[in-house]
């Protein structure tokens, strides 16, 4: 049987918010976890599930707090799909320090997991001219997040995490 070629697949999520930025992380790790299984059973072959930025928050704590405790049952619903890789990239926003309604958050991060865990992990490294005095940011393009390079390979393939604005970040300093 011929081998299936790699995919890569867009979540686009319409959620009703009664107040910007509030969303509810358990729901949203219930939906993810549907969204694979329902992925697994609709393709074939390996894949990358790429999903919106700020998918989960951590309100006023760092990120990196929150990780096993979502990424520990994405992990365990990977393992369910056999003899098939599936990468879910995904983005954490935390540290809110707005007062306001619309949230300001500290840091912006994107995580790459597969079944193994955290895979690579990124920071977000250009900002919005908003974002210079708020956001804490990767010391340059290539920088680890948590010793996590923000590069991973897929298929033969490298695929870099870029958060939000960096993808103008790479145009903008001319970067490889």
């Amino acid at each position: 049987m011929k081998k299936k070629p790699p995919w890569i697949s867009t979540v686009l999520l319409e959620e009703f918010q009664e107040r910007y930025g509030h969303t509810d992380n358990q729901k949203r790790l219930n939906l993810l976890l549907k969204i694979i299984k329902e992925t697994a059973s609709k393709t074939r072959g390996s894949g990358i599930l790429l999903l919106p930025a700020g998918y989960f928050h951590t309100s006023r704590f760092k990120p990196s707090i929150k990780y096993q405790q979502w990424i520990s049952p994405i992990k365990r619903e990977l393992n369910k799909i056999k003899n098939r890789r599936i990468v879910v990239v995904l983005g954490v926003d935390g540290r809110n320090t707005s007062k306001g309604r619309v949230p300001i958050f500290k840091d912006q991060i994107a995580l790459a997991v597969d079944r193994s865990g955290i895979i690579a992990a990124a920071r977000k490294f250009h900002p919005t001219a908003g974002e210079k005095s708020t956001t804490v940011l990767a010391n340059e393009y290539l920088a680890k997040e948590n010793g996590k390079s923000r590069i991973f390979e897929f298929n033969g393939k490298r695929f870099y995490l870029a958060v939000c604005y960096d993808l103008y970040g790479i145009r903008h300093l001319n970067l490889t």
